[in-house]
């Protein structure tokens, strides 16, 4: 049981790792719009790669809570609490598939043609906007799982 239960905090701190990068990277590349934008290119291929750290996170969470699930003998199966957890963790998960990585990709093909500064760019302004919608849910997902897990109502 110890080692899948610290298997499953290994999986929160690599989500949270990879969450906060991706977050930081994001503020910077949204303040680089305007002040750096021969910055972008380099943080746009750096927020891919947290990403990919946080899913790979999501993922370690969910086996490393099957293995703790199945050292307590099955006993949380069935529990609201755990419920709500693995719909958040398949929240966030669907949440960087479906709406983070189409909105990637269309700040990146708006850079690509060049034309206009960024800045002035409003394929790339609404993209950066609605982006921050993505990082509203991931954190309050992220917070609402560390809740539902350290509370279980």
């Amino acid at each position: 049981m110890l080692h899948a239960l610290l298997l499953h905090l290994l999986s929160l701190t690599v989500i949270t790792g990879g969450l906060v990068g991706s977050l930081t990277t994001y503020l910077m590349f949204r303040k680089a719009i305007h002040a750096a934008p021969a910055q972008l290119p380099g943080l746009g291929r750096l927020m891919p790669i947290f990403g990919m750290v946080t899913q790979a996170g999501l993922l370690l969470m969910i086996i490393s809570g099957l293995l703790l699930m199945k050292s307590r003998g099955w006993g949380d199966w069935g529990q609201t609490w755990l419920s709500v957890k693995l719909g958040l963790i398949v929240l966030l998960f669907a949440n960087a598939h479906v709406v983070a990585m189409p909105i990637g990709k269309r700040i990146g093909q708006a850079l690509a043609t060049g034309g206009m500064p960024p800045g002035e760019n409003p394929e790339v302004l609404r993209a950066v906007r609605n982006l921050a919608y993505f990082w509203a849910v991931q954190v309050v997902g992220m917070i609402s799982i560390i809740s539902v897990a350290v509370l279980k109502p």
